[in-house]
């Protein structure tokens, strides 16, 4: 069953990424608010007090970067479990990464919510396949 995508976040400390993922996301006609976040602690500043209240704001759809300053993409995985914990709808997860080290897409293939470990940049056709594969257009 597929939901309409209505929130995206993009947790990336590379501002032009998050620039870009919000470009190709109204380019492939997403017009959901997209939610750009620099720091792993402030994405779940936000999605704690989202989780706390009865909200249709909580994400949909988490682009995420595995290298981050502080906390990492691993550390707001293992947080979000905690807070996703009290949703009934979770989102769909795909690290969106520069890494192309093996050890960590073995390691994002550990957590049930990433649904694929992905090259940087996004695409129109990855976009494209996500709402095909998860929302209705």
């Amino acid at each position: 069953m597929t939901q309409t995508l209505r929130n995206v976040f993009v947790i990336d400390d590379d501002k032009a990424n998050n620039f870009l993922c919000k470009v190709i996301l109204e380019e492939a006609g997403v017009q959901s608010p997209v939610q750009s976040f620099y720091m792993v602690e402030d994405a779940l500043k936000v999605l704690s007090s989202m989780s706390e209240h009865v909200s249709d704001e909580f994400p949909d759809l988490i682009l995420l970067d595995v290298n981050l300053p502080g906390a990492d993409g691993w550390d707001f995985l293992d947080n979000f479990r905690k807070l996703s914990g009290q949703k009934a709808k979770l989102p769909i997860v795909y690290m969106l990464t520069s890494s192309l080290y093996q050890e960590d897409i073995d390691k994002a293939a550990g957590y049930p919510e990433v649904k694929e470990f992905l090259p940087k940049p996004l695409t129109i056709e990855l976009v494209d396949k996500i709402r095909q594969q998860y929302f209705h257009a």
